[in-house]
């Protein structure tokens, strides 16, 4: 079995809209925290079943203006080896 979790984020910030220019397009995105983990388990040398859950808080946030980051997901699977 393996498994691995993953945390990173971004404080508040202050940035420029370049469309309404350096005077009237300040803006402030808040900070976010994201999270994502999974897990993989080989039934058998040829099968392995996974899982994996995306932004795991489900955080709104923008990583880029305008843009709004997914929200929560997960993925399910199995791995099969044709060949040793």
């Amino acid at each position: 079995m393996t498994a691995f979790a993953r945390v990173g984020g971004r404080g508040r910030m202050t940035d420029v809209e370049p469309n309404l220019g350096a005077f009237g397009g300040l803006f402030t995105a808040h900070g976010y925290v994201r999270g994502d983990a999974g897990a993989s388990f080989r039934v058998t040398r040829a099968l392995e079943v996974f899982g994996r859950i995306t932004n795991l808080f489900d955080r709104r946030y923008e990583e880029t203006l305008g843009y709004p980051a997914l929200p929560r997901a997960a993925v399910m699977g199995v791995r099969v080896a044709l060949r040793d």
